[in-house]
């Protein structure tokens, strides 16, 4: 169905930017109203109902495990990615990142990964921030220790491992500890609370992966040793809440309306009773703005801005949170519950607190502020959505209301359909429950049939509708396929058999063979076990064409006439290319027409046969007729050192004694050293005598420990080097330091120019991996090779 939408915005007390619902903001009960929002966010919580956001859950919060094996846990992010639920924790000490994930519930027991430092310099890695880019769904994460900044790039999952981007940004950083990015309008903005400094201005302009600019806001609203903060926009004005780590207050300072705003001004709000305190999270909704401030022992102080953060705040102690040196929270919503992920430096632990339950009828949504929602019952509905609820760049509150009327302004009985050709279809619009009818045909019935494809439209209106109620139905016709296969197909067993439709296949159409091929060629080698009749059948959006081929596929005939042979000429020999079927013809390069010859002579013997189906096989022996035996060692061998080699007399049909230079008397003999072999044959048919010599020598492979690639001429590659003429299933692959593979070959003859993905990598050391056969051995080489530039 699709709706003829009318947009009404409504006007909202704590928005800039204003809800819109769609079809009306007076529709039908049990329509469904697309709700949505103009403003970008991570979290958007729709309430169809008042909500408490003063309410405080005094359970203590619950230890729900560790983030092992992080020592010292300082700063923690929960992320939602498509269904699933990440945290990404910071190590205060060793600098490593550990990923936390939870699958779809963020309360259940997380999977822990260490993704490393990445090389991270410096030391006390601190604050993080998890971003996602709308625009290509990419996701970001930022770190920060002492003075430099890193960047993760995962692409578009969370579950993917980074790369990482250095930023080195001192003196404008100075021991940073939390860290903020977020995209205002088009522009990437973040914000760096510095425990030795000032609140540092991160400007990355239109590209979240561009260095950013650095700016020191002055130090004005009275707070010292700034290490926390959240953002919050009322009427358009921008306001942030910072925290003073060594003195109990806490500070507001107002941007204006552009939160790139040099020159912010700045109030001191007060003493929050608390020492040491940490984290800051705001929390609004359409009639109360509050905020909750932790100290490093676990208590919390309430903040109630009375709807309105440029006034005083109230401060009320909440009590302790039963969580001992708090170094962070970061507040997030799972199933209408709003809760707090807690970082326990010295439990190096992770807590779960719940802060408060929003109404029964609620919805979170994430990345796209768009609701699709049905009021079943009638009357003034009040509609509430909290952006980034918690979040500590930019929550926001947007208020608006709906009147839902008895009955139905819209309905959904007439469907988009795709017909067949010659096909009728009936557009029925009676389950509206009206009993009046207009169609765009100008019919005036409840349905009408319909064979063009065409947009039609309905207006149904009296019986139980709420006034006029429309719908638009797009009715489209695809072709019926032709399809034309050979009817039959005659074979001999191993020719390709290929059916394919010989007319043109519909772009986008589907295939069915019946033995389950779906391409649109189905190729197969021939067997008896394949004749049979095949069908196709060729789907064009639901209308479906078919033929069948009747396929025989004939036997060929089995001959084998036997390995070359030497016998004494006083031995008479048989060739047989027999037995066959009645039928068969025979056909031997001697001008026989039998299924048997005898030779009488040295020579080549050929036989074709053909059996009664027409199938030709074919095969040739070469046959020498000798007075004595003969032997053949073979070439002279060079072996490699530690190999050796088994020297065979060779097969004879007369009775022969074998005597080696070494006097074995065996028919092969084994070979580790050099040297020459002799052996001698004795039989009926005479003497013979064959030499060889065996050599050996040193066989390794070898590849460089380090290279040039400076396109000089010289040492530009890293490849295999030795003696590679005998090696196959060559596998060569080049890994750096983290394990990431820049390089892989199967060709022997080619070398890695110190490049991944064109980009030439910068002087570092990496490792190879080689796997190869050499004459049957299989060997691996590893090691590590450097770039020198």
């Amino acid at each position: 169905m699709k709706y003829i939408p009318i947009l009404l915005l409504l006007l909202s007390s704590q928005a800039f930017a204003q809800i819109q619902t769609n079809p009306t903001d007076t529709t039908c009960i049990n329509t469904v109203v697309n709700m949505s929002n103009g403003t970008t966010g991570i979290s958007h919580t729709w309430v169809m109902d008042t909500t408490d956001i003063a309410q405080y859950n005094t359970a203590a919060a619950t230890a729900s495990g560790t983030f092992a094996p992080v020592n010292n846990p300082v700063y923690s992010s929960m992320d939602y990615d498509n269904g699933n639920w990440y945290s990404f924790t910071t190590n205060y000490n060793n600098r490593d990142i550990i990923r936390l994930s939870y699958g779809a519930n963020p309360n259940s027991t997380p999977t822990a990964t260490n993704l490393g430092n990445f090389g991270f310099t410096g030391f006390l890695l601190e604050g993080v921030q998890i971003i996602r880019d709308p625009a290509n769904g990419n996701w970001y994460g930022f770190f920060v220790n002492f003075n430099r900044l890193m960047r993760l790039d995962f692409g578009t999952s969370l579950g993917n491992n980074p790369t990482a981007t250095f930023y080195s940004l001192s003196p404008d950083l100075a021991h940073a500890h939390q860290i903020g990015v977020a995209k205002y309008g088009t522009q990437w903005v973040g914000f760096v609370a510095n425990r030795n400094g000032a609140i540092t201005r991160l400007d990355f302009g239109t590209s979240i992966t561009n260095a950013p600019t650095t700016t020191v806001l002055p130090k004005v609203g009275g707070y010292d040793n700034p290490c926390n903060f959240a953002l919050h926009q009322q009427n358009g004005n921008w306001y942030m809440l910072v925290t003073s780590l060594t003195t109990p207050n806490i500070s507001r300072l107002d941007f204006g309306t552009n939160i790139q705003n040099n020159s912010p001004t700045g109030t001191l709000l007060g003493n929050t009773g608390l020492q040491l305190p940490r984290t800051v999270a705001i929390f609004s909704d359409c009639n109360q703005l509050i905020a909750y401030v932790a100290n490093e022992s676990g208590n919390l102080i309430k903040l109630d801005f009375h709807n309105n953060i440029t006034s005083t705040p109230t401060f009320s102690n909440m009590g302790a949170l039963g969580v001992t040196n708090i170094n962070s929270f970061v507040p997030f919503i799972y199933n209408g519950t709003q809760y707090l992920h807690i970082t326990s430096y010295s439990s190096k632990g992770y807590h779960r607190k719940t802060l408060f339950t929003y109404p029964t009828f609620n919805s979170t949504v994430y990345y796209n502020p768009t609701l699709n929602y049905t009021f079943t019952t009638a009357g003034a509905k009040k509609i509430t959505l909290l952006q980034n609820m918690g979040g500590f760049m930019g929550m926001q509150s947007h208020c608006s209301g709906i009147f839902i009327a008895s009955g139905a302004s819209n309905i959904d009985i007439i469907k988009d359909t795709t017909i067949c050709q010659n096909d009728t279809l009936t557009l029925d619009a009676s389950s509206s429950g009206g009993t009046t009818y207009i169609w765009n045909t100008g019919a005036t019935t409840s349905s009408i049939k319909v064979t063009q494809a065409n947009k039609y439209w309905v207006q149904a209106s009296g019986g139980t509708l709420c006034g006029t109620a429309s719908d638009t139905a797009t009715i489209s016709k695809a072709a019926l396929p032709t399809v034309d296969l050979d009817s039959f197909i005659n074979k001999c067993a191993g020719t390709q058999i290929k059916l394919e439709n010989k007319n043109t296949n519909p772009s986008g159409a589907t295939f069915l063979w019946s033995d389950a091929t779906t391409a649109a060629t189905n190729e197969f080698i021939g067997s008896p076990s394949k004749s049979g009749t095949y069908w196709l059948e060729v789907n064009n959006n639901g209308c479906i064409g078919a033929d069948t081929v009747k396929i025989q596929i004939d036997p060929v005939p089995a001959v084998y006439l036997g390995p070359d042979t030497t016998i004494c000429n006083s031995i008479s020999y048989t060739l047989n290319a027999g037995p066959q079927d009645s039928g068969t013809i025979y056909q031997w390069n001697t001008n026989s027409a039998d299924s048997a010859i005898t030779l009488t002579q040295s020579g080549t013997y050929a036989v074709t046969v053909v059996n009664k189906f027409g199938c030709t096989v074919a095969d040739t022996v070469v046959f020498n007729s000798v007075e004595g035996p003969k032997l053949d060692l073979g070439n002279d061998t060079t072996l490699c050192y530690g190999e050796e080699i088994t020297l065979y007399a060779g097969i004879t049909k007369v009775p022969v004694t074998y005597v080696w230079s070494d006097s074995s008397l065996k028919d092969r003999l084994k070979v580790k050293t050099p040297g020459q072999y002799t052996l001698y044959a004795f039989s009926s048919c005479g003497l013979a005598r064959d030499d060889i010599y065996i050599d050996f020598y040193n066989c390794e492979l070898w590849f460089p420990s380090a290279f040039t690639p400076n396109n000089d001429g010289r040492n530009d590659v890293a490849k295999v080097l030795g003696n590679i003429t005998e090696v196959t299933n060559f596998e060569l692959g080049i890994f750096n330091r983290w394990g990431n593979r820049v390089f892989y070959t199967i060709d022997i003859n080619e070398g890695w120019d110190g490049s991944y993905k064109g980009k030439a990598l910068s002087m570092d050391a990496f490792y190879y991996y080689i796997k190869y056969k050499f004459r049957g051995r299989d060997e691996i080489m590893k090691g590590s090779v450097t770039i020198l530039r």
